[in-house]
């Protein structure tokens, strides 16, 4: 859908290019007919001769508007990042005493859909993995790998 809209805003933008073109065209060609004998006719033949090119100038002039445009919103985010506070160093961190040292994370009949109308997708998953502890996840496809992850990270909410 987002590829179809891609290719089909420039054709809108040029027939509405095309259409001003026309218009001014047929604009200034009444006029060099209308004007043909009060005016010089080589100022008349070079105002022609130049509206007819309008059309190739504006939409290079309005596409080059667009890279531009395009290039400084990233360079506008690499500036936002720049502001960004840095994290504290390890070590500097003042120490809590109500924050644990290490912590465990539990699993227990952890059951988690993406939608209320989907199907379950983890079903009663139980599992401890205790504080230091290395943890590898098998399995093969769709089997809940990511899942696992994603309700970890709170990006899919258990229920």
């Amino acid at each position: 859908m987002a590829n179809q809209w891609q290719e089909a805003i420039p054709l809108w933008f040029s027939i509405r290019v095309d259409i001003v073109s026309i218009l001014s065209m047929l604009l200034l060609g009444n006029f060099c007919i209308l004007a043909r004998t009060t005016h010089d006719p080589i100022m008349l033949s070079m105002l022609l001769s130049n509206v007819l090119s309008l059309q190739t100038m504006l939409i290079g002039t309005i596409n080059s508007y667009i890279a531009i445009e395009k290039n400084m919103v990233s360079i506008e985010r690499c500036l936002q990042l720049l502001t960004v506070p840095q994290e504290i160093l390890e070590g500097t961190i003042p120490s809590n005493p109500d924050w644990p040292e290490a912590g465990n994370v539990e699993f227990k009949n952890v059951m988690l859909r993406y939608r209320p109308d989907t199907e379950i997708i983890l079903n009663s998953l139980s599992f401890v993995a205790k504080a230091g502890e290395k943890i590898g996840v098998v399995g093969r496809t769709g089997a809940g790998k990511s899942t696992i992850c994603l309700s970890l990270s709170r990006i899919v909410e258990i229920f």
